[in-house]
């Protein structure tokens, strides 16, 4: 199959969304604040700058196993969004909040054992994809299904996914997630990793368009541009 027209012009944006579950602040109710907002932006850099590819590179929208307690942090999830949308939180986080969060967070890596529940998440990507789809963004790819399939005995244990999220506004002509070694890792917990897409005339490597979008860790770094961070 021959591969699809190298883009002349490509708009990307790139958020460090920071909904990390454990200890995040607001971290549940921000959900749907920041996927109003990547929309927002994307919608408002195309009208301006019209391209031939659109990308939208999302870091630190985790998912981790849920299992039985997904009731519950869907019910804190839907407390911090009706606070946040009255303006009577944001900001510092109450300790005691913080730590019922941390709990159920716990609790959830917990009940994750029983047989069945191993692939329940608590995701936010979804409400990106929904919300990108309609605004010209209808492709993704993440590195989640590669996390739900991992055995809940590995060592060292694998709590959360890579945190990461890409989406065109085409398919790319190949994409992959390639994870990082979590031997001897202080961030082992994470399934940290490099997720990446082609665009346009692979195999000649002048006239290549890969976009890479990692986590980092030690001394990796982001190779791609930003608009907003």
């Amino acid at each position: 199959m021959a591969p699809s027209p190298l883009p002349r012009r490509i708009n990307v944006i790139s958020y460090n969304l920071w909904l990390i579950p454990f200890s995040g602040a607001w971290n549940f109710g921000r959900v749907n604040r920041c996927r109003d907002r990547v929309a927002f932006e994307c919608a408002k850099l195309e009208r301006e700058a019209p391209s031939d590819l659109q990308i939208v590179a999302l870091q630190e929208a985790w998912a981790f196993r849920a299992g039985l307690a997904y009731p519950l942090l869907w019910l804190m999830h839907k407390f911090e969004a009706f606070l946040l949308g009255l303006g009577l939180c944001g900001g510092v986080e109450p300790g005691l909040w913080t730590l019922a969060k941390n709990a159920a967070s716990a609790l959830a890596a917990l009940w994750a054992w029983v047989p069945g529940a191993r692939r329940i998440l608590w995701c936010p990507k979804w409400r990106f994809v929904e919300a990108l789809g309609p605004v010209g963004l209808p492709w993704h790819a993440s590195g989640r299904g590669a996390f739900a399939a991992h055995p809940n005995f590995a060592r060292p244990p694998l709590l959360m996914d890579s945190g990461l999220l890409l989406l065109g506004s085409r398919a790319p002509d190949a994409c992959g997630f390639e994870g990082y070694s979590r031997a001897e890792s202080s961030e082992a917990p994470a399934n940290k990793g490099l997720l990446w897409a082609a665009f346009g005339k692979l195999g000649l490597v002048r006239g290549r368009k890969r976009v890479r979008n990692s986590q980092l860790q030690r001394l990796r770094s982001r190779p791609f541009s930003t608009r907003f961070g």
